[in-house]
């Protein structure tokens, strides 16, 4: 199958095809966080291939703990956050029917529910099937799944980040810690006896155990900082018993190696302030904001940015971005004269009706 054949099934110009449209609704649960277009060909390049992975971790404590400090209801669960959260924004979207707008939520609920292990996924697809098949409605799928994908991958990061920032002693109480173990030159990564992750200090590879992908992030930040410190020292010693230098300008060596070490970063934070000097002012994600600082993150080799604006209607409250390049920086954001266009709503040229790229803004209540 095609590309534009799928999409003509999605548009309902051509018949729909049951078992094709149900892999991809669980294809879509697993990738909502990429791009549509790479979204959809990776579909059908990897023929509907859907990853099982197995549950050994429980989000419900985390969602809880999110719930808790987003929602002023504290009965809220992750679906009625969702509809809620969701439907101030959906209010803005003319283009989509009341049909739409509630087939929106429906495969948001999924992908988050998928992706947080919150119910059966073989229970709440056979419910959505049914509405994705309703034939007495005009449905474009393409407006849906973009609509619904976007708003899946906001609350999805609210959630992550959430994760991040809190403490976990604050979040939860954990029984078993991350430690690391030298076995053979290589650094292990257990959680309890369970071994997470391998760092082979030879190639500077490093393998995930099939149970990694369900560590909390907080977890997985203490394997990846610990493998880059235990890879940075390493490639420092390195250099510093190589070449052809005398014994005593060694000193010299190391001081070259810190220098190089942090030269990295740092030209590309004086790259960005050159095109965008403090205090201008920028677009990011459709929004006006003014640049407040650029700066060596001082964490796996990224640039820290921090953006502002006290207006309380934003979609975005005053993001803080973590990047690692100039290209990542200049594709994230754009100088305030050169934006032409309103990029609250973007438009599919390819087809032959209006067709919505991302979820739009509102007030978000916390």
């Amino acid at each position: 199958m095609e590309v534009m054949q799928l999409l003509a099934m999605f548009r309902g110009t051509i018949p729909k095809d049951r078992e094709k449209m149900g892999l991809f609704l669980r294809y879509q649960a697993q990738h909502f966080d990429e791009k549509w277009q790479d979204l959809v060909v990776n579909f059908l390049t990897e023929e509907g291939k859907i990853e099982e992975i197995p549950h050994v971790y429980s989000f419900d404590q985390d969602i809880v703990s999110f719930l808790e400090a987003s929602s002023e209801n504290n009965d809220q669960d992750l679906e009625s956050y969702t509809r809620s959260f969701g439907q101030a924004g959906l209010g803005n979207l003319s283009q989509l029917s009341n049909f739409e707008k509630n087939l929106v939520l429906e495969v948001a609920i999924y992908n988050l529910s998928t992706r947080f292990y919150i119910q059966s996924e073989k229970e709440k697809l056979e419910q959505l099937s049914e509405l994705v098949f309703y034939q007495n409605q005009e449905v474009n799928l393409v407006n849906v799944y973009r609509v619904a994908n976007n708003l899946s991958d906001r609350i999805s990061r609210d959630i992550e980040e959430f994760l991040l920032m809190v403490d976990s002693k604050e979040l939860k109480k954990e029984v078993l810690e991350i430690h690391f173990e030298e076995k053979e030159g290589d650094v292990l990564a257990y959680l309890g006896s369970e071994l997470m992750a391998i760092l082979d200090t030879v190639t500077d590879l490093v393998h995930h155990e099939e149970n990694y992908k369900q560590l909390p992030l907080t977890q997985k930040l203490k394997i990846i900082t610990h493998f880059d410190e235990v890879k940075a020292i390493r490639e420092k010693s390195k250099q510093v018993e190589e070449a052809v230098l005398p014994f005593d300008n060694i000193d010299q060596v190391e001081e070259n190696v810190e220098v190089h070490s942090l030269s990295k970063v740092d030209k590309i934070v004086e790259e960005a302030l050159r095109e965008y000097p403090i205090g201008s002012q920028v677009s990011y994600k459709g929004q006006v904001f003014q640049l407040v600082s650029i700066e060596n993150a001082q964490l796996n080799d990224l640039v820290r940015l921090e953006l502002f604006n006290d207006s309380n209607q934003l979609f975005e409250e005053n993001p803080i971005l973590y990047l690692n390049s100039l290209e990542e920086i200049e594709q994230a954001l754009s100088h305030l004269e050169l934006e032409k266009e309103d990029s609250k709503i973007e438009i599919d040229s390819s087809s032959e009706s209006q067709e919505i790229d991302l979820f739009p803004t509102w007030k978000k209540k916390m």
